[in-house]
C-alpha cells in the first residue's frame, strides 16, 4: 500500500479510482475535490482550536461567553420550521 496515499486522507474507493489508470494524475477532478474537502475540514479544525483556546483563556463560563455562543451557533443550523425540540412544538 502508498502510505502517501493513506496520509493523504483518501478513502479506498479513491484509490481504487487513482489507480485504475497507469497515471494517477489523470484523476485530476478526484483530486482537485479531495483538496477541497481538505480545506473544509481544516477550516473546522481550526474553528474548533480557536474556540476551544477561547475557552481556555475567557473569564466566563462557557455557558455564559457570548463569544463561545455566537461561535456555535454559526456553526449549528437552525431547526426547520414547526419542528419540536425535546418533543415540545415550537412556538408559533
Amino acid at each position: 500500500m502508498n502510505h502517501g496515499s493513506v496520509m493523504a486522507g483518501l478513502g479506498l474507493r479513491e484509490l481504487k479510482t487513482l489507480m485504475s489508470t497507469p497515471d494517477p494524475m489523470d484523476h485530476q477532478d478526484l483530486l482537485r475535490r479531495h483538496v477541497t474537502e481538505l480545506e473544509q475540514r481544516i477550516e473546522r479544525a481550526r474553528a474548533a482550536k480557536d474556540l476551544i483556546e477561547h475557552a481556555l483563556d475567557c473569564p466566563y463560563s462557557f455557558a455564559d461567553c457570548e463569544h463561545a455562543r455566537e461561535q456555535i451557533a454559526a456553526r449549528v443550523p437552525p431547526p426547520p420550521a414547526g419542528a419540536t425540540r425535546h418533543g415540545v412544538q415550537a412556538p408559533g
